[in-house]
């Protein structure tokens, strides 16, 4: 279900596809908007990052839009849309597929039927390429062995453009949808003056190179069910009709233009033991540290995920219904990479 705000009065009404909540007028004030319009199934791609400490100000190249983003929970939810997207009312917003866009307070809360927020259109990057997957960097991270390998800085953006020919993307030659590029923003942290790199030039062959779907950083040592699994891994989804339902560690030995590792990577997650046979992961994220987010607590070691068509998890047993819009989480306890090689976990709609 989704929640809006109208003239200060809370309705609900079933949700018709991502990310139809109040959103944010060109200013810092909540504007309430309502006539949303969006693509059906649409999917989202997820990061987190903690709490800003002051207002951080992203000028949308595209829109031309100011927007003052400043957060006082202890994470903010960062969002990439597979489609176009766009509002219409008392303040016309509209984003696309080149935007970041964030959902945070006032009133910000989680879960199945209780999903409410502000969705607000961070920065978008110029000129427009679609975003694959993004994610937020929180700690400093060395990736790679000693001698070949690059320090993340908190703030660093690694992100994936949905590419199908050899493009340039900032500079960065030869770019397609089986790299993963670095994005440092300008100086105070101004996303829309930064600069990009070659992180991983085609990290991930099995046979054949294969595009990256959803990735994320391990950040810190995290305890995945019974397994640990060591900072500087990426936990990444990737193409391949059979397998992109599952969830592969990879951890490279070098990075960069020319020298990155490629490696199938070693499977940790069966999709179809979940009850996703058959569909493409678009979103992955792991919690590393507690967190509370609109008065969810989540504890480390929980994936959050999102995929491309409906279905339900843990069929026979918890039988939890979720459609491409939603955010659910997995509480792992059993892994592909433990002693006994098995897939299980429990899951719950996070974001609806």
């Amino acid at each position: 279900m989704l929640k809006m705000k109208r003239n200060g009065f809370l309705t609900t009404r079933p949700a018709p596809g991502c990310c139809s909540f109040a959103l944010a007028a060109t200013t810092a004030l909540i504007v309430p908007t309502f006539g949303i319009t969006l693509p059906p199934n649409l999917p989202v791609m997820i990061t987190h990052r903690p709490a800003r400490t002051r207002s951080m100000r992203a000028f949308v190249a595209l829109l031309t839009l100011l927007f003052l983003a400043a957060s006082s929970h202890a994470a903010t939810l960062w969002l990439a849309t597979k489609g176009p997207t766009s509002a219409t009312g008392q303040s016309p917003v509209s984003w696309s597929t080149n935007h970041v866009v964030s959902f945070d307070g006032p009133g910000l809360s989680f879960g199945a039927n209780a999903t409410f927020g502000t969705l607000k259109v961070e920065f978008g990057f110029q000129p427009p390429q679609p975003i694959r997957e993004l994610y937020f960097v929180n700690t400093t991270n060395r990736i790679g062995n000693p001698g070949t390998d690059f320090e993340l800085w908190p703030g660093d953006l690694l992100l994936v453009f949905n590419v199908l020919t050899p493009t340039t993307i900032g500079g960065v030659t030869n770019v397609l949808r089986d790299d993963v590029l670095l994005y440092r923003p300008g100086p105070g942290g101004d996303y829309t003056n930064g600069t990009f790199s070659m992180l991983l030039e085609n990290p991930i062959f099995a046979t054949s190179t294969r595009n990256v779907h959803a990735l994320t950083l391990v950040e810190r040592d995290t305890m995945i069910g019974n397994l640990l699994v060591p900072k500087g891994t990426f936990l990444v989804a990737r193409s391949d009709k059979t397998l992109d339902m599952n969830v592969y560690t990879y951890r490279p030995a070098s990075v960069g233009r020319g020298t990155t590792t490629a490696s199938a990577g070693t499977l940790l997650l069966t999709g179809s033991k979940l009850g996703i046979p058959t569909h493409m992961i678009q979103g992955l994220d792991l919690i590393e540290t507690p967190i509370t987010i609109g008065g969810t607590n989540l504890k480390a070691g929980l994936l959050l995920m999102s995929v491309d068509d409906p279905g339900t998890l843990n069929p026979g047993t918890q039988n939890l219904a979720f459609q491409p819009h939603d955010i659910f989480i997995l509480d792992v306890t059993k892994t592909e990479q433990d002693t006994s090689p098995d897939t299980v976990a429990t899951a719950a709609i996070f974001f609806d």
